[in-house]
């Protein structure tokens, strides 16, 4: 419904980065409702009944929380769209993604083990593996917005 507003050189910037959204987005979510929760419930649960420990979720909270979970991934696969846009705006080069890689990865697995709600490293797992696919997903996009650039 925005497509008639918008001039030629405003639909070539938009229209793929809100189809680049939209797949990546659906594709994070996606991979969260089939992986990542499934994994995430499980050992909780598993720890749970393992340490004798009740586990009382109302339907409200539980699907707070794979709600929350499902958006979380969603965004976290934006992440190349994001690398896209910095490199088309040249304020993020592909050389700083090949040289911070470890620095870079690093700060993703701690921020994971914040964020994933399970106490064991199987859904920070499930999702460093996706990230390394990304994260070159994003060099190359880089790689290729910054020779659109020079």
């Amino acid at each position: 419904f925005i497509e008639p507003a918008l001039e030629e050189r405003e639909k070539r910037i938009i229209i793929p980065f809100v189809l680049g959204f939209s797949i990546l987005f659906s594709s994070g979510v996606i991979y969260a409702y089939f992986v990542v929760m499934p994994l995430t419930v499980f050992f909780l649960s598993l720890i749970y009944l393992a340490s004798g420990i009740r586990l009382i979720f109302s339907v409200e909270q539980f699907f707070s929380f794979i709600i929350t979970g499902l958006v979380i991934v969603g965004l976290f696969f934006t992440f190349p769209l994001i690398v896209a846009i910095l490199s088309y705006l040249d304020l993020l080069s592909p050389e700083t993604l090949r040289e911070k890689f470890s620095y870079i990865f690093f700060i993703v697995l701690a921020l994971l083990a914040i964020v994933t709600s399970d106490p064991t490293p199987v859904s920070m797992i499930a999702l460093s593996v996706p990230f390394l696919i990304l994260y070159f997903l994003s060099y190359l996009l880089a790689r290729k917005f910054s020779q659109h650039v020079t």
